[in-house]
């Protein structure tokens, strides 16, 4: 009985490891500077213009959802990952994260005649992400020409993209109709975190329901 729990102990183990090593977990880093910041309470407060800005998180390439309207996709995001640091501030997504929502990071193709890169909960709108700021909102879009992107994968679009081809961006905390708190963006940087590494990482799956497209 022993063999045969450590045999079925050893086959289980190999299975999630040839599982993990085909696991395709990629990290999004966007960085900046603060241009303007109104808030004069909570993790954010006192943070002066001119500070670095960052905001990173984890996906997987398998879990996303296609729009039904237009050329966009949409990854889900490892809500436990997400961060964004603002000089000394840090704050994360609201946890729980609101019933029924969920974050994404959505690629653009051809929509239309542009490509880009946008954060939402909701792969057809440039809407925002729930932050552990009561109330308020990260927004994030990136805009370039519509030659930038060949396809929907974001393993195709592994790599750095700055200024370089940009034709609009934003990058903001807001609260209801009020802005108070402002990013320049420079750069956008999407890598594949190598397997040996991403070992750690793969409850991301598990928690976003499975490698598998939700639409």
């Amino acid at each position: 009985m022993k063999l045969i729990t450590s045999l079925v102990s050893t086959a289980v183990a190999a299975a999630a490891l040839a599982a993990s090593v085909d696991a395709a977990i990629v990290k999004v880093t966007v960085s900046g500077t603060v241009e303007f910041n109104l808030f004069s309470s909570g993790a954010l407060a006192g943070v002066p213009s001119g500070s670095a800005a960052k905001m990173s998180f984890l996906l997987d390439s398998n879990t996303f959802v296609n729009s039904g309207f237009n050329p966009t996709r949409g990854y889900v995001i490892d809500k436990a990952s997400w961060s964004f640091t603002a000089g000394a501030g840090a704050i994360t997504l609201q946890n729980p994260y609101p019933a029924g929502q969920v974050p994404y990071f959505v690629l653009r193709n051809n929509n239309p005649a542009v490509d880009g890169f946008f954060i939402a909960e909701n792969v057809d709108n440039l809407s925002g992400l729930d932050t552990s700021i009561t109330n308020a909102d990260m927004a994030f879009h990136a805009t370039y020409g519509g030659s930038l992107l060949d396809s929907l994968d974001i393993l195709d679009a592994v790599g750095t993209y700055d200024f370089t081809g940009l034709t609009i961006f934003n990058w903001t905390m807001d609260v209801g109709p009020g802005t108070p708190m402002g990013m320049i963006y420079d750069s956008m940087t999407i890598e594949v975190i190598p397997a040996p590494a991403a070992f750690p990482l793969l409850g991301l799956a598990a928690l976003c329901g499975g490698r598998r497209r939700l639409r």
